[in-house]
């Protein structure tokens, strides 16, 4: 069994109060409205995670909350101090992590660290919108753990103004 993975940058962040850190930013109107939209997309593709990966932020976070009530079986979730911010490099170091009992996983996190392991692992350039996902599928027999970006295919990449779901 061939095992798939999402990269899913959070929903629309609010920047109305300078005295929250970046890190501690909610989601605004549209994300909020977004993010639920987006979970249930994923789910009429066919995407229901079995494991995630969520940085630490709070948009992040609260992007998950949204996007759970969509699927039909709650995943594990993990929640990780390194995917704030990461770089591609770090993203992809993380994603390797993945315990060898899940085949479907998401990891969710920020730009320009989502964009930039899409466009490397896809070998062309993808504008990466707040919540927009990017689909891969990784080989049979090919766990996490020894992953070849070189056998990694990409399948679809989702933008929520061009799947219609922020309008």
């Amino acid at each position: 069994m061939s095992c798939t993975f999402l990269l899913m940058r959070h929903a629309k962040s609010a920047w109305t109060d300078n005295s929250i850190t970046d890190r501690n930013r909610t989601l605004n109107e549209r994300g909020q409205r977004v993010a639920p939209l987006m979970g249930a997309f994923l789910q009429k593709q066919g995407f229901e995670p079995d494991f995630v990966r969520c940085s630490s932020a709070t948009r992040t976070m609260q992007t998950l909350e949204l996007m759970l009530p969509a699927w039909s079986k709650p995943p594990v979730i993990e929640m990780d101090d390194r995917l704030y911010m990461a770089p591609s490099s770090v993203i992809l170091a993380i994603l390797k992590q993945t315990p060898p009992e899940f085949k479907t996983v998401l990891v969710l996190g920020h730009n320009p660290g989502m964009q930039n392991l899409t466009g490397s692992l896809s070998g062309q350039y993808h504008s990466f919108p707040t919540a927009a996902a990017a689909l891969f599928a990784i080989p049979d027999n090919i766990p996490f753990s020894r992953l070849d970006e070189a056998a990694i295919r990409m399948l679809s990449i989702w933008h929520p103004k061009v799947v219609g779901v922020d309008n």
